[in-house]
């Protein structure tokens, strides 16, 4: 019937590189096919229509090798188009643990794998059972590929299989076996045995359980024979054990069934066939439907089981159930190859051939070639060995005992016997192990060889060997090698060496005082080994180790302990928080370069080879905020987060200073979305981890959208003052514009006055003089980010300032100037209560109960300090509730302590005149706007904490900071660290909103010393009136450490209170 759109299922996956054609064919002559398929054929001179499977580019990556435990390597498959310089970075994860570039820990890696289809990484350290293994590929510090995780298993020493099968005639068992470790690869297996399993399954270990064995054996085919006496039954239930003493194996393969001959079986008898054999036996049970067939027998290799690549020696004609003799040509047995037996059968009727394989044996060398012999070929004997290598020789179908004494005199003694174990023929030398304390310095050693077959036993004896005396051995020692450990390193490094005849442990123990008492140290780490090791890592896990513990290194070999050098745990490096900041507030859409501003500590440069600095630009959607970029580390997520630009320290790209970062050609920027830088730095102390720090965010424009023009207007600042000539200064030297403002332009919008469009002027532009207020202002437009820090940090370092600063949102620009003034002056006054009631607090906690708790007072005091406590945590605690608090809690306390509590000429900071409120209410996502009194209070963020990110600043840290860290500073669109809005229009509420500001706090604090009275101008400011001249006349030194002890206790009350806010609002 007619086709169309068939979907074929394939057998296999699509090659790239060749060619898939459809070709359609009668089924009852496949010979016969449809002409007009898209078959190629020349004789109907058609094209070549098929269609070539093209190589998938997409870089891939798999894990090729199986992961078990102790493994140090593993292989990686690549596939897809990969650039030359991609690396493989090898990573372990914990279950649970996130999979991603900067979390697990690091295994391996392997560089400039572009164009490679298998790439083999060397592991740092050993696997272990449970571990998630993850490769990644990447190119210029980014993932473009990565594996599935892979659990790695419990390695299972033995690798075993049942060569032929065992049935209720069987009087062998032939195995396959191998010790899956690579390093045992040459080790004699000790012992193979074929045991019975008892009826709960388990194996019967007793000497009843024992039904055969064959010891002293190669790796690879094993043939046990039933012992003596022994013999299986049908639905019998065996097992196979396989053990090596020196290194402690001892396996148990799975239940084997015992089958009964009765059954379909065909079977070649023998344990092996020698070459000069000419005649072969079989064995066929059941297969009445091969009657009639051929039973055949064929040679070839091992591995090959099909009887059609195999070279046929004999068949007869199969005629049932029975033993079968075959007649073998002389010199047609090749040794090395196998001998298989199967039945065949055509049927005609069905056109069908049938196949029924039996079992295979080995072609061994004839038995008699060579006359036995028996050698100890290990060169220098010496007492403390435990082992020989003994070369034999004899006929494979004969059995073999080696016994080895070790003597003094001339002859020796069965008392002498230091090994006999039965052992197979092979043409190269085995390793015999007899345990340690055996040879006899001074003596000899002799290799005696018992042959057995052919009705008679013969001896050979090797010549002897003498044993010399033991060298002296070498004493276990152990130093750690790290050239210091600090407080927030991981691991050490350490050289652990001992005598190689002996294993060792360590124990790494972190203590204090002068001497390691095992006892009541701490224990850090723990290990074996086998050999020494001389750039040991030991992990000693984080956060386990504080400045001044001591660490020391216990090794113990050989029954010998000895003890490392102490290393003294240092500080961690203080290198500073670098620094990344965008140099504009925001970009247009057609964008090709974007600039920033990039510091970090000259330390990391001296890292030498381990140093590297990679800044990559990131695009978003607008609608994630800096704090979800963050948090979520939208930059692992290239579904969200998109690669624009890039420059790297490693391939010779600035990464400090003033830069600016090209995109990538293809990228077109997303006009309302938003960009995001990432400086990656190495980690200071962790070995081969990295840190990211993270620019705030900035807005992508529509093309031919006005930038925001970037000046500063100066309020009460005019050109004829010195403070506003001083600022005018410093803002000529970062090349921004200074515009004066006066009382004409309070009715005017800050949208208007900033040059934004769509703001024009009011119709009223004149502002009422007489009631203009007195304070000065000064308002920041289109500020990046770097640039505000650069004008906060020269206005800290030239010590001036204003009191009152803001820069335009999206959300104040719909303000008047005097509306902004005055919610700016009101913020900063409740800000000043705030602290001032916080420092009373603090002086309040102060106190015990154990010294004021019976005094007169102190309940009273306890209720003012409780009543305290509780309004500085309140939400927007009114004017009045603070400076109340604070009376109480003064005056109470002053009463406890006869006025020796608190003295408001000394101890008071300069009082506010009217209440603060650092945190006006809004929303954790939206800036703040003036504020409406009959409005419950949310929480919103903080004007313009210092910058927790850059290096070298007197700046308080940002409180719950990691090591993600962002930059802070508002952007002109009203966006900072986890904060995005965009509004098309305000709402008619929009002046109940809180207004956004910032208040340097300790930048200020510091530069009391130099304020000069607003009223005044060029006055300086009264003693009254200047709080460090107050401290002076009481006799309180000032110098230099006043301005730092005063920005730090004004940095405290600032942290303070907001992580109680914080953690409030998150409960």
């Amino acid at each position: 019937e007619p086709l169309d759109n068939v979907e074929v299922q394939l057998s296999e996956p699509l090659r790239a590189g060749y060619r898939v054609r459809a070709v359609v064919y009668w089924a009852q002559n496949p010979d016969i096919f449809l002409v007009k398929g898209n078959d190629y054929e020349s004789m109907f001179h058609r094209p070549d229509d098929s269609i070539l499977v093209n190589e998938d580019k997409t870089p891939t990556a798999t894990i090729d090798t199986d992961l078990v435990s102790g493994s140090d390597s593993l292989t990686v498959g690549l596939g897809g188009a990969i650039p030359e310089s991609s690396m493989v970075l090898v990573k372990a994860f914990a279950e649970g643990e996130a999979i991603a570039t900067d979390k697990g820990s690091p295994l391996g890696m392997a560089f400039n794998v572009g164009g490679k289809e298998n790439v083999d990484v060397a592991l740092s350290r050993s696997l272990v059972e449970g571990d998630r293994v993850v490769a990644f590929v990447l190119h210029e510090g980014s993932p473009i590929a990565q594996t599935e995780p892979v659990a790695v298993q419990k390695r299972i020493p033995v690798e075993f299989s049942l060569v032929s099968p065992l049935t209720s005639d069987s009087r062998e068992a032939t195995v396959k076996v191998r010790f899956t470790d690579s390093a045992l690869a040459n080790e004699k297996i000790n012992a193979v045995q074929l045991r019975s399993v008892n009826e709960d399954g388990t194996p019967d270990t007793t000497l009843d359980g024992l039904l055969g064995g064959a010891y002293m054996q190669d790796q690879g085919e094993v043939v046990v024979k039933l012992a003596e006496g022994k013999s299986l039954t049908a639905g019998q239930k065996v097992c196979v054990r396989v053990m090596n003493y020196t290194h402690d194996i001892d396996f148990f393969s799975d239940t084997f069934t015992i089958a009964d001959m009765s059954k379909d079986e065909v079977v070649l008898q023998g344990e092996n066939i020698p070459a000069d054999t000419t005649s072969l036996e079989v064995a066929v049970a059941g297969y009445s439907d091969y009657e009639g067939g051929r039973l055949i027998l064929t040679q070839g290799s091992a591995t090959t089981e099909d009887a059609d690549s195999r070279t046929q020696i004999a068949s007869q004609t199969f005629t049932g159930a029975g033993n079968y003799t075959f007649t073998i040509p002389e010199g047609k047995l090749e040794v090395g190859k196998t001998v298989l037996v199967h039945l065949y059968k055509y049927d005609v009727d069905t056109d069908a051939t049938h196949y029924a394989y039996g079992n295979q044996l080995s072609i061994v060398k004839a038995s008699s070639e060579g006359e036995p012999s028996v050698e100890i070929v290990t060169s220098s004997i010496t007492a403390d060995r435990s082992d020989l290598w003994i070369q034999t020789s004899f006929g494979q179908d004969r059995v073999g005992r080696l016994s080895l004494y070790s003597y003094s005199g001339d002859t020796w003694t069965e008392d002498d016997l230091i090994y006999s174990e039965i052992i197979a023929p092979q043409d190269s030398s085995q390793r015999i192990t007899f345990g340690a304390d055996k040879l006899r310095a001074g003596g000899k050693v002799v290799a005696v060889l018992s042959v057995y077959g052919g009705g008679q036993a013969l001896q050979y004896v090797s010549q002897p060997k003498a044993v010399a005396a033991a060298p002296e051995k070498q004493k276990p020692f152990a130093r750690i090698t790290s050239d210091k450990v600090t407080a927030g390193m991981t691991t050490l490094s350490a050289t652990l060496s001992f005598d190689r005849s002996d294993s060792a442990t360590y124990a790494l123990y972190s203590f204090t005082g002068d001497t390691l008492d095992p006892q009541t140290a701490t224990l850090l780490s723990t290990g074996s080994l086998y050999t020494s090791s001389f750039d040991r890592s030991i992990y000693m896990g984080a956060g386990k180790v504080t400045v001044g513990d001591k660490l020391q290194i216990v090794l113990t070999a050989g029954g010998v302990e000895t003890r490392s050098n102490v290393m003294e745990v240092q500080p961690s490096p203080d290198w500073g928080t670098p620094y990344i900041a965008f140099a504009t507030s925001a970009v247009q859409a057609d964008a090709k370069s974007v600039e920033l501003s990039i510091d970090y500590a000259d330390d990391y440069i001296a890292m030498g080879d381990d140093f590297y600095c990679d800044v990559t630009l990131y695009e978003v959607p607008s609608r994630y905020t800096d704090e979800e970029i963050e948090k979520n580390e939208l930059w692992e997520n290239s579904s969200i987060a998109r690669r624009i630009g890039q420059a790297n320290s490693n391939f010779g790209q600035e990464t400090r200073g003033k830069i600016a970062i090209d995109l990538y050609d293809w990228i077109d920027l997303e006009p309302d979305s938003r960009i995001f830088a990432k400086l990656r730095l190495p980690h200071s102390e962790w070995v081969g981890e990295e840190v990211d720090y993270v620019a705030a965010s900035i807005p992508v424009l529509e093309v031919g959208e006005e930038l925001p023009r970037v000046k500063v207007l100066l309020y009460n600042l005019g050109e004829d003052t010195a403070r506003g000539a001083h600022i005018r200064s410093i803002l000529a030297s970062l090349g921004v514009e200074a515009e004066t403002i006066g009382a004409a332009d309070l009715d005017q919008t800050i949208g208007y006055l900033a040059g934004l469009s769509g703001f024009d002027a009011t119709k009223d532009g004149s502002g009422d003089a007489n009631s203009a207020p007195a304070t000065e202002f000064m308002l920041m437009c289109g500020f990046g980010e770097a640039l505000l820090d650069s004008f906060l940090d020269r206005m800290q370092e030239e010590q001036i300032r204003i009191d009152h600063k803001a820069i335009v949102t999206e959300y104040n620009r719909y303000y008047t100037l005097s509306q902004l003034i005055g919610d700016i002056q009101e913020e900063h006054e409740v800000f000043q209560a705030l602290l001032a009631l916080d420092k009373v607090i603090a002086a309040a906690e102060a106190f015990d109960e154990g010294t004021y708790g019976a005094a007169e007072g102190w309940e009273a005091f306890q209720a003012a300090l409780d009543q305290a406590k509780q309004v500085l945590s309140s939400e927007n605690p009114p004017l009045s509730d603070l400076l109340s608090a604070k009376q109480a809690l003064i005056d109470t306390g002053n009463a406890l302590t006869d006025g020796n509590f608190w003295d408001e000429g000394t101890n008071d900071p300069e009082q506010p005149s009217k209440p603060v409120d650092p945190e006006k209410p809004g929303t954790s996502d939206t800036p703040n706007v003036p504020e409406d009194t009959n409005k419950p209070g949310t929480d919103d963020e903080p004007v313009k904490p210092n910058d927790a990110n850059k290096p070298n600043t007197n700046e308080n840290e940002n409180a719950g900071s990691n090591s993600t860290q962002g930059s802070l500073a508002r952007d002109p669109y009203g966006n900072g660290a986890g904060s995005r809005q965009t509004m098309s229009s305000v709402p008619d509420d929009a002046a109940t909103e809180g207004t956004t500001v910032f208040d340097e706090v300790s930048a200020d604090a510091s530069t009391e010393a130099e304020e000069v009275d607003p009223a005044a101008e060029d006055k300086v400011v009264s003693d009254d009136e200047n709080p460090l001249a107050a401290r002076e006349k009481s006799g309180i030194p000032v110098g230099n450490v006043v301005p730092w002890l005063v920005a730090a206790i004004a940095a405290f009350g600032l942290i303070l209170f907001l992580v109680k806010r914080r953690r409030r609002d998150q409960e």
